[in-house]
């Protein structure tokens, strides 16, 4: 074994141990994570990045009273952090950003806290308080993926596309497993015309979330234009999972367009009426229109038989 490699080898003994007497320790299945990724071990990669995203916030305990009441201040910012996570959850989202900042202030180099505020403020529209925290986050640690993610997604929404794609890069060469900077990559390169590149980033996507529904939809699309058909539709009927959400009239729409494209015109009108009554309900009165234009040019064509 290599020196490098004996070097990883030690550190995942460490973090598994760390693991081990503290199971919550988001931090530690993210070392993890990293150290298996760069063993080229995917699949524990993407197990503890799981257990990562599950309890980014997961702090381990300790008997220690020195190390408690050094702590004692990590845990008061941690508490705010949590409250901010909630805060978010309920769409509360300015209550949640004063959560963040009071965690900060007692933790300025909390370092979810800032990866956090670049999407609040984002969302907020406060893209100049994003980008802020985004660069306070570079100095304090270079090298997180969520962060490049966030401020990504932030310049996706400013209309900086080429910007955006080097942040979901930066994002990627540090977690290539991420799956939502693959997918976000991808619809940019899809803008560009870069339907190969794009696809491989959507099937990398899909690699590790397989039931991406926005992936699967994405990558129908392309494959559709490349006539691909039945592939598409196995994409497009991988987006009507259980839940349902505003997408999924368009998800319908999709699909019955794929199989009418495959010449299967009766599971074509079956979807792309289901994508009409759903699309009623929501009130998506463009995507309606469009959608009753062409299921009147299939009603016809069908009578005529």
């Amino acid at each position: 074994m290599k020196s490098g490699q004996k070097d990883l080898a030690s550190a995942i003994d460490h973090f598994r141990k760390a693991c081990e007497i503290s199971p919550n320790f988001g931090a530690s299945h993210y070392a993890l994570a990293l150290a298996y990724r760069d063993l080229d071990d995917k699949t524990k990669a993407q197990e503890h990045l799981s257990l990562y995203q599950k309890d980014k916030l997961g702090w381990p305990l300790s008997h220690d009273p020195l190390l408690n009441a050094v702590q004692e201040l990590r845990t008061g910012a941690h508490h705010y952090l949590k409250q901010g996570a909630i805060l978010e959850t309920a769409g509360q989202l300015e209550q949640s950003v004063a959560a963040h900042e009071r965690a900060l202030e007692i933790d300025p180099k909390l370092e979810q806290a800032l990866i956090n505020l670049i999407s609040l403020y984002g969302r907020l529209r406060q893209p100049g308080k994003a980008e802020a925290q985004y660069k306070s986050l570079l100095a304090i640690n270079p090298n997180l993926a969520e962060a490049h993610y966030n401020f990504g997604v932030l310049l996706t929404g400013q209309g900086r596309p080429s910007e955006a794609s080097e942040a979901f890069r930066k994002a990627l060469e540090i977690s290539p497993f991420y799956a939502e900077a693959h997918n976000n990559y991808a619809f940019l390169l899809l803008n560009e015309g870069r339907l190969e590149e794009a696809a491989r980033h959507f099937r990398a996507a899909l690699e590790n979330k397989p039931n991406y529904r926005l992936a699967h939809f994405h990558l129908g699309r392309i494959l559709l234009h490349q006539n691909k058909t039945d592939e598409a539709i196995d994409h497009f009927l991988q987006t009507l999972g259980p839940e349902e959400d505003d997408s999924t009239p368009g998800y319908f729409y999709a699909l019955g367009a794929a199989y009418a494209r495959a010449g299967k015109r009766q599971s074509a009108l079956e979807c792309i009426r289901q994508a009409q009554r759903r699309a009623s309900v929501l009130g998506q009165r463009e995507l309606l229109e469009s959608i009753e234009r062409d299921l009147r040019i299939l009603e016809q064509s069908e009578s005529r038989k």
